[in-house]
């Protein structure tokens, strides 16, 4: 029979430590969603578990306290303003001769390009036909095709002089504004400066 008392005292002991972590834990969890940068939780838990049988004179029993310490530091992805991000992606845009880009088979695609002219033709969809080389007699000789989302931004119109900076998408057969078929470079545009 003592043997008996002495293991469901055990076993409650262990339960109520048991009861006691899980709850901690809960606690930790709990705290660990905020949402502040540093999260320190500290978690304290004690019980004085005391009995005494006359017929057994067992002395008083306790669980000390224990103290759990966590702290968590989320690390903050540093924050990129929209103006350096701009400023990045056109700073790896070079400039090329359209001699060079035209004669290259693939048009250097996947390379990051900037042009500069005037839009001789909307083609419609976001995409713009754009002179980029004069001819003896100050017209625009050489086009490229660049396709560009104004979003619900200022429009872009023929004879707008522009800059764009963006990807090759390589070389692309369209039709002239003669209704000649022909080949030009075509640019996925990122950013367009528009020169009043």
């Amino acid at each position: 029979m003592y043997m008996m008392w002495k293991y469901k005292k055990s076993w409650s002991q262990k339960l109520k430590i048991a009861i006691t972590a899980i709850w901690g834990l809960f606690i930790i969890i709990a705290s660990s969603s905020s949402q502040s940068s540093t999260t320190t939780t500290t978690i304290s838990t004690s019980a004085d578990h005391s009995s005494s049988e006359s017929n057994f004179h067992e002395q008083d029993k306790s669980i000390s306290s224990e103290e759990y310490s966590i702290t968590e530091k989320e690390t903050e992805e540093p924050t990129i303003d929209d103006a350096t991000i701009e400023r990045q992606y056109k700073n790896k845009c070079s400039e090329v001769a359209y001699e060079s880009i035209i004669r290259n088979a693939n048009g250097f695609e996947g390379e990051y390009f900037t042009f500069t002219g005037e839009i001789v033709q909307d083609i419609g969809d976001g995409a713009y036909a754009l002179g980029v080389t004069f001819d003896e007699y100050g017209c625009y000789e050489d086009r490229i095709i660049f396709t560009f989302d104004t979003g619900d931004g200022i429009r872009l119109l023929e004879g707008d002089t522009v800059q764009i900076w963006g990807i090759s998408e390589g070389i692309v057969d369209t039709e002239s504004i003669m209704g000649a078929n022909i080949s030009v470079p075509y640019i996925a545009a990122e950013y367009v400066d528009l020169y009043y």
